[in-house]
């Protein structure tokens, strides 16, 4: 087998605007997908040696592997750092199964399609999820549930490497509940674990409501954003000379939770240390300029300058003079076709049009 199994099916109502509504005490057991149903989404291929989830391929890793991973990122990050990252790859996975059963089941009831994130959860390897209740209403914004997670992977690792603590260490699983459930729901979902086997508990506790309920989600959103690199010294070249009182304030904290978001920033991050040129695009009103002045913020080039244009509102006949500075030669007769010489602006620019 050398593609996936099961494309996803090209259903309208995969794309449709879904306004979900269910609670799980009118769920049956039968309704689908089922565990069963999940389950035949799985398929190896060992004579090329890839994994699928449905259309999506997987990787089996052992459990110690991935505590060492998780160790050492700890040790180079700290906690807090990483606790931000595994909850972001949590989300991405989450979000990516969700996307997965709405489109395979686009039929399916509301509640049965929420409850698919608890077994495809479980089916993947990181905790047995046992649903206590959940309720939702996307008209009205009201999501409201609690799960409990046995044998989480991530709390036997966490435990075995630093012991039993005082804060909730299922980082990576608390971030799947959060992209699985928003993917489904179409407003941000925060879950919180309130009792975790790393802080002595027999199983792990989570609670979920949407960011406006708990209203003081500043915290949890906080680990959803990309981090910003800590600004280390830049040597002073001829481009960037380091000059005292030259340094502009801080551009807008760029603020996001989307796996699409969280990608653009990331590709920013490793971008803005090269002299490569960058065009930002998008419609109006997204945020490119805001995009463009934190790629200057976290370049080295940012003692300089930031120049922003926008073009559609500079005449044809100064253009040049805008985004250049000309040294205009004075032309004789015979070099009347000699072109002219042109100095860049310094600084990172930005061209809107």
């Amino acid at each position: 087998m050398t593609n996936p199994p099961s494309a996803l099916p090209d259903h309208p109502a995969a794309t449709a605007p879904y306004q979900p509504r269910g609670d799980s005490r009118q769920l049956s057991d039968s309704s689908s997908p089922t565990p069963a149903e999940l389950t035949d989404c799985l398929f190896f291929s060992p004579e090329d040696g890839r994994i699928w989830l449905n259309d999506q391929r997987m990787l089996l890793l052992h459990s110690s592997a991935f505590g060492a991973l998780r160790g050492e990122i700890i040790e180079r990050l700290g906690l807090e750092q990483a606790r931000g990252l595994f909850t972001r790859t949590g989300y991405a996975c989450g979000a990516r199964d969700a996307r997965l059963i709405r489109e395979r089941w686009p039929q399916a009831d509301a509640a049965a399609v929420f409850r698919a994130g608890t077994h495809l959860h479980t089916l993947e390897g990181m905790t047995k999820v046992e649903p206590v209740h959940f309720k939702f209403d996307a008209d009205s914004g009201f999501y409201e549930g609690e799960f409990l997670w046995h044998h989480s992977c991530e709390a036997d690792e966490h435990v075995s490497a630093y012991g039993v603590g005082q804060d909730p260490v299922c980082w990576t699983e608390t971030g799947y509940a959060i992209g699985f459930v928003s993917g489904l729901f179409g407003q941000m979902v925060i879950f919180r674990e309130v009792e975790c086997r790393g802080m002595g508990h027999a199983s792990c506790r989570v609670i979920g409501k949407t960011a406006e309920q708990w209203g003081d989600a500043e915290q949890d959103l906080r680990y959803l954003e990309v981090s910003q690199p800590s600004t280390r010294p830049v040597a002073a070249t001829p481009d960037a000379p380091l000059r005292e009182g030259t340094r502009q304030s801080p551009p807008p904290r760029l603020i996001g939770a989307s796996a699409a978001f969280n990608a653009a920033t990331q590709a920013l991050q490793r971008v803005a240390l090269t002299p490569a040129t960058v065009l930002i695009s998008g419609e109006s009103g997204v945020g490119k300029e805001m995009f463009a002045r934190q790629l200057h913020q976290l370049s080295p080039r940012r003692d300089q300058p930031f120049v922003a244009l926008n073009c559609a509102a500079i005449p044809d006949n100064l253009i040049e003079s805008e985004l250049f500075w000309c040294r205009a030669r004075r032309l004789h007769r015979r070099d009347a076709l000699a072109p002219r010489t042109f100095r860049a602006r310094p600084g990172r620019h930005t061209v809107s049009g």
